[in-house]
């Protein structure tokens, strides 16, 4: 229906799609930006398994594993958005005294750990950055239960702090006594200092001895007891079911071998057998899931869900993901939908590269996103895709159902069979063969990975030098740099020396930079101002997604002037890695 627009509109739209960033630009979700549209038929099994888990969780409190499988690029990170958009459209709805309804349970994202070893603080960190105020909200919740907010008759008209920590140690000893006794003092110390350093405590920052000693307590909140007895009342005092999301499941194997892999599934058995109002849901590899379960033990096996499985897109959700991109993307520059919702491309090429991907999503926008900068940069006409690739019989509706997904580099896709595709429909052999050479010659697609922008940043800089007239050697770039900090090695991902000057640069562990760092920009932060605290370097400079937020790593920009931010989105990053790849 492309031919329903006249040539002044078609140009309109194919500029729109010029200029700013495609929806086609970031095929790789990242668990800290949302992703606007979203396909559920794929998630189906899911979404119920998940929903039904939290239903009997908030009844009998009791903690539940969920394996979620699927191939690479089936969209396991995007599932954890669609719950966090559930979550979100829940909190929008209105009781009947007006109010907005408080949502019974809230998911978090906790990716892979960065290290084999404190995966228990790790994941309190995730739930610190992630739920917004959420010392706030268990620090009131255990004041109240222990009447802390209760006016008392007396000179300040106040209930006496000592006399609150005193009942609360009393019902939580031991192990939990400190984190209760910071708790109540974060929630009723009028002092601003002794706040303060409850605070700091709380968030897992450094407290010295003479601040201990003024919190009256003694653990530090990384041990791994003391961080499962914080979880262990968050989980209790939040008064909602805690839906943990892992990320990358397998990430510790691949990371750290097989001995981080059984430390990792320990740690989870311990929040899974002592922590109430949790449900754990596993995103792993299909393939990578069997070999998980020879590690995990007969009673871990025995209590886990059912194992729910992502499935490939069919043509159908091909077709209306397509469409709802482009309405989201025209909504967004304020156009209206074409009459045609598949322009600029039309069903016969989404036919192909349906059959090309066999549906798995990330390999879909690889490919769409190929056709869309063809059509755009004037590598390819409208006329070749909407004339020639006009079909002779298309049946009325082609949904085909799902099969099982073989997922092949891009550059390594073989063609497919000309003439008539799998689903019936008939493409004239010419037509179609041009299409499927464009599929097979477009090898590049810039890889935007932590890697590439910190080597594209480093090679910026010696190129300013060059312009600048200073010579080659003026500037020395040491990549991976490693130094110490309390007898243990530390590694930033560059040391920039120049005119006896010394600048840490490292970048966070992050998939896409069109969402936010989440955690992952608080360990590289953390990393940064060890350098700063040593004295390795005078000035630090973090390189991350410009949407970046969380209340930890803004503490440490507060807390550390040296340590500066260069903010970047997808499409900077892939431009810088452009720019860099030209010959010098």
């Amino acid at each position: 229906m492309s031919d329903q627009l006249t040539d002044e509109q078609k140009e309109l739209y194919l500029d729109v799609l010029k200029e700013g960033t495609t929806p086609f630009d970031r095929f790789v979700s990242r668990g800290d930006v949302e992703d606007p549209v979203d396909i559920p038929n794929p998630r189906r099994e899911i979404d119920r398994a998940v929903m039904n888990c939290i239903k009997k969780t908030e009844t009998d409190k009791t903690a539940r594993f969920i394996p979620m499988l699927g191939a690479a690029g089936s969209g396991k990170t995007h599932a954890f958005w669609a719950f966090k958009d559930a979550e979100k459209k829940l909190m929008q709805e209105v009781g009947p005294d007006g109010q907005k309804i408080e949502p019974n349970w809230t998911v978090v994202y906790i990716p892979s750990p960065p290290t084999a070893v404190r995966i228990l603080f790790h994941i309190y960190t995730c739930l610190i950055n992630e739920i917004p105020d959420i010392i706030d909200k268990v620090s009131k919740a255990l004041v109240h239960n222990y009447g802390g907010d209760k006016k008392k008759f007396g000179f300040f008209g106040k209930a006496d702090i000592d006399e609150i920590i005193a009942q609360a140690t009393n019902d939580y000893p031991g192990v939990f006594a400190d984190c209760v006794k910071t708790l109540i003092t974060y929630g009723m110390e009028t002092n601003a200092n002794k706040r303060a350093f409850a605070k700091r405590w709380l968030l897992g920052e450094a407290v010295d001895e003479k601040e201990l000693e003024e919190l009256k307590i003694q653990s530090v909140i990384e041990s791994d007891d003391v961080c499962l007895a914080m979880i262990k009342l968050i989980s209790k005092h939040l008064n909602k079911v805690l839906v943990l999301y892992f990320d990358e499941f397998e990430s510790p194997y691949r990371t750290h071998g097989p001995e981080a892999e059984v430390k990792f599934l320990e740690t989870l058995k311990r929040i899974y057998n002592e922590v109430q109002n949790v449900i754990i849901v596993a995103a792993i590899l299909k393939d990578i899931w069997p070999r998980v379960l020879d590690v995990a033990d007969a009673p871990f096996k025995s209590r886990m869900e059912p194992e729910v499985e992502l499935k490939p897109f069919t043509f159908g959700d091909v077709k209306l993901w397509f469409a709802k991109v482009q309405e989201h993307f025209w909504s967004l520059n304020n156009l209206d939908m074409p009459p045609d919702p598949l322009f600029p491309l039309n069903e016969p090429v989404l036919k192909i590269i349906f059959d090309r991907t066999h549906g798995n999503p990330r390999e879909t926008i690889k490919l769409t996103r190929v056709f869309i900068d063809k059509l755009v940069y004037g590598d390819l006409t409208l006329a070749e895709i909407t004339e020639q690739t006009k079909p002779e019989a298309v049946p009325a509706k082609v949904e085909g159902t799902a099969q099982p997904v073989v997922v092949t580099p891009l550059a390594q896709l073989g063609p497919a069979k000309a003439g008539t595709s799998s689903s019936g429909t008939t493409v004239p052999s010419a037509a179609q063969q041009r299409v499927e050479d464009i599929i097979d010659k477009e090898g590049l697609i810039v890889d935007v990975n932590p890697a590439s922008v910190l080597g594209a940043v480093t090679k910026g800089i010696q190129k300013v030098a060059a312009k600048a007239g200073q010579p080659a050697d003026a500037i020395k770039v040491t990549l991976g740099y490693k130094f110490f900090l309390g007898g243990k090695e530390k590694e930033i991902g560059a040391l920039v020396e120049f005119t006896g000057q010394k600048v840490g640069v490292d970048i966070p562990a992050v998939k896409s930079f069109d969402r936010s760092g989440g955690v992952a920009a608080f360990y590289s932060a953390k990393r940064l101002v060890d350098g700063l605290t040593n004295n390795t370097y005078a000035r630090a400079i973090i390189i991350m997604p410009e949407s970046t937020s969380g209340e930890k790593t803004q503490y440490l920009f507060e807390q550390n002037p040296g340590l500066l931010d260069f903010k970047l989105n997808q499409k900077q990053a892939e431009d810088l890695i452009r720019q860099a790849m030209l010959p010098d």
